[in-house]
């Protein structure tokens, strides 16, 4: 016995092949598709540098997250001559499966490495006006930090700001004067969880109140060679690493 398929009966069993070829591939390509997995504690392991920087807002900023950029208050780029200081880290990208939205005014803790620009941003619609001096930078790791947490042997003093034009630090110049002894203390590293204090806040003669630990650094004064000093000896000095530093009136 035959079996007869008519015209429709055949339209409809072709239409119906179709279907399921289509919804198969579909499936085939959702499944190939590279999926890109978060990253643990928005931390991807690789190696860069480490800075603990505030968000604020650049004028005219763009990047990752508009014109949310870091303030650099980090000694890492502070320079001898005021018109070189890098104002601005700028998050151009992200380390695949980052995912942090930060606020103005945040305190976060980065790994980074520097970006090399592209035409990503070349179509937003930006203001005109200059930001100041930035630099690009690749973001591997990202995490707030909290505040609450203190290293419990600290030295807490009210000391005085005294430039020293041979001396070299976390404020360049800017060294701080135990008047009480006489005595020089050297910022060599800022190991608080908040940002850096701004080098700018920091004015010769400013009464000042310091939270610090007795540095471990051997020879401070060498772990700054980008810093530009005049000739003299610097004074005898004890190498501090900083946890705070609050202006007194």
């Amino acid at each position: 016995m035959k079996t007869v398929f008519s015209f429709r009966q055949l339209s409809s069993l072709s239409y119906k092949s179709i279907l399921t070829l289509c919804c198969a591939a579909l499936l085939w390509s959702c499944t190939t598709k590279e999926e890109v997995q978060p990253t643990l504690n928005n931390c991807s392991g690789k190696v860069g540098k480490t800075a603990t920087l505030r968000m604020g807002k650049a004028v005219c900023g763009v990047g990752v997250w508009a014109n949310l950029w870091f303030v650099n208050d980090n000694s890492l780029f502070l320079p001898r001559n005021p018109e070189d200081l890098i104002m601005w880290l700028q998050p151009y990208s992200l380390e695949k499966g980052i995912n942090y939205t930060p606020k103005e005014g945040e305190t976060l803790k980065i790994t980074y490495t520097e970006a090399t620009p592209d035409n990503r941003y070349n179509t937003v619609p930006v203001c005109m006006a200059y930001p100041g001096r930035s630099l690009p930078i690749h973001i591997l790791c990202i995490e707030p930090v909290k505040t609450d947490e203190q290293p419990t042997a600290t030295i807490t003093k009210q000391l005085t700001v005294k430039g020293t034009c041979s001396g070299a630090g976390v404020f360049g110049e800017k060294w701080f004067l135990d008047q009480t002894t006489n005595a020089y203390l050297q910022p060599c590293k800022w190991i608080g969880n908040n940002a850096v204090f701004p080098y700018a806040d920091l004015k010769d003669g400013d009464k000042i109140e310091v939270v610090y630990t007795l540095s471990a650094s051997k020879d401070c004064q060498n772990n700054f060679p980008n810093q530009v000093m005049c000739l003299a000896a610097p004074p005898p000095a004890t190498p501090i690493d900083i946890w705070s530093i609050k202006k007194l009136q």
